[in-house]
């Protein structure tokens, strides 16, 4: 082991972490555009209804792109909430489809609160110890 008996390096460990939480956050928001644009044969059915279900989708969108982008929050922000605009915006030009502000306004709320939760769950272990390591 050329590495100082180390299995894992740390920086290649986050470094493969990162770029695993990026293709997820990319790879569910093609999957949610895929699925809102698509045929409806493509979407999923569940007990749920959609309005939650569509809050639950962009929730954790937003959760993912806030871990795959913490410094970026701003940019993963635009990104999310953009994406919600435009998705219903485009399903205004699908013949099967039918664009709906509130539809919109759920996906920014969802969007909101997983890119909230996620940016405070990123950054819990520095303020953690930032909180421990100053002054008193």
């Amino acid at each position: 082991m050329g590495d100082g008996g180390r299995l894992l390096d740390p920086m290649k460990l986050a470094g493969r972490m990162t770029t695993l939480m990026r293709m997820a956050a990319w790879g569910c928001l093609i999957a949610i555009a895929v699925m809102t644009l698509g045929p409806l044969g493509l979407r999923p059915s569940s007990s749920l209804s959609p309005s939650i279900e569509r809050f639950i989708a962009f929730a954790v969108v937003g959760a993912l792109f806030a871990f795959a982008y913490p410094r970026y929050i701003l940019l993963a922000a635009v990104i999310v909430l953009g994406a919600a605009v435009m998705l219903e915006v485009l399903q205004l030009v699908r013949p099967s489809r039918h664009g709906m502000v509130f539809d919109a306004a759920v996906k920014i709320v969802g969007g909101i609160c997983g890119l909230t939760a996620g940016w405070l769950a990123s950054h819990s272990g520095a303020l953690a110890e930032a909180l421990r390591q100053r002054p008193r």
